[in-house]
């Protein structure tokens, strides 16, 4: 911990998010605890004021002017159910925080390869479903190791996790390799004052099954009639050969809201949202089929149920 500290104060740190701190250095009024003191967050002296926090099981959050940030652990020796409800609820404070910019870090203790570790885990299945319900993005970089294994293979369960609002503002995110004294390596990030030029290939889109075979044809034609392609025509032409074939479709801006849409609405459409990811990715063998099968039609019920009477309400 004096290690970390040290480094922070170096680098001049004003928000500093620790996963199972020294409870002996927790001292002052700087500090936002969780409810079973696993993660904890620092204000040290700069110039961000805390506006607002709160606490739940395994995690800690601070309001600041215009973000809130996040700080999470989240034990590898906790029930699969116990891991489960304690997403659910981090999920449920973050949906509340949509306006301003979001920052979710921690210690996460799931592998998922898209984020770096080498296989999926059922926990890290859940993870990635739970925090795309609330459109975070994972900003890990692949081949960037947060924790010093041990042998036990590449395992990546620091992450951080940002919103549209904040990966617009997000800066320098990196894996220090300054010694800590610690397993797990610190990670560094700034949130800007200043809108980032958008980077080609941050379209909103979603992908179809479309003729994939054709977009495959068309795309190797188009790079074949073309050596100098820069990145910015390439994606273009990747968007464009999409569109044509309908693998690729932008989304567009979203419906106007309707006046009985209530937070709890939010909340069970999320977890339709997750039963249904989680059913889809139940193709392993030992996995319950049957089990994830019953909650998505119970939550799909519960989700139905509550929406016609909220309906039926307003009229």
């Amino acid at each position: 911990m004096d290690a970390c500290w040290e480094i922070a104060v170096r680098r001049g740190c004003e928000i500093i998010l620790l996963s199972e701190p020294d409870r002996r250095t927790i001292v002052d009024d700087r500090w936002v605890v969780s409810a079973d003191s696993s993660a904890a967050i620092l204000v040290s002296c700069g110039t961000a004021a805390v506006h607002n926090k709160g606490a739940g099981p395994g995690y800690v959050w601070v309001e600041l002017a215009r973000m809130v940030m996040f700080s999470v652990y989240l034990s590898p020796n906790s029930d699969f159910l116990v891991y489960a409800r304690m997403v659910d609820d981090l999920v449920e404070e973050i949906a509340r925080w949509r306006s301003k910019i979001v920052v979710v870090s921690g210690d996460f203790n799931v592998k998922v390869r898209s984020w770096g570790s080498a296989i999926d885990d059922r926990r890290g299945r859940l993870l990635e479903d739970a925090m795309a319900s609330v459109d975070l993005q994972c900003v890990n970089r692949r081949g960037e190791m947060t924790f010093e294994s041990g042998g036990v293979g590449i395992f990546v369960p620091d992450l951080t996790f940002v919103n549209m609002r904040g990966l617009q503002r997000l800066l320098g995110w990196q894996v220090l390799g300054e010694e800590t004294l610690s397993d797990h390596r610190l990670i560094t990030f700034e949130i800007g004052d200043v809108i980032q030029e958008e980077r080609p290939g941050t379209r909103s889109v979603r992908f179809h099954s479309g003729s994939v075979a054709q977009f495959r044809a068309a795309i190797d034609f188009e790079l074949g009639c073309s050596k100098d392609t820069d990145l910015n025509e390439l994606t273009d032409t990747v968007f464009r050969v999409g569109a044509e074939t309908g693998v690729i479709k932008e989304v567009t801006a979203g419906r106007a809201g309707v006046n009985w849409w209530t937070p709890e609405l939010a909340k069970l459409r999320r977890r339709c949202v997750m039963s249904r990811h989680c059913l889809k990715r139940t193709q392993r063998p030992g996995e319950n089929i049957e089990e994830e099968l019953g909650r998505l039609r119970l939550a799909r019920r519960d989700f139905r149920g509550a929406t016609a009477s909220k309906k039926c309400k307003r009229q």
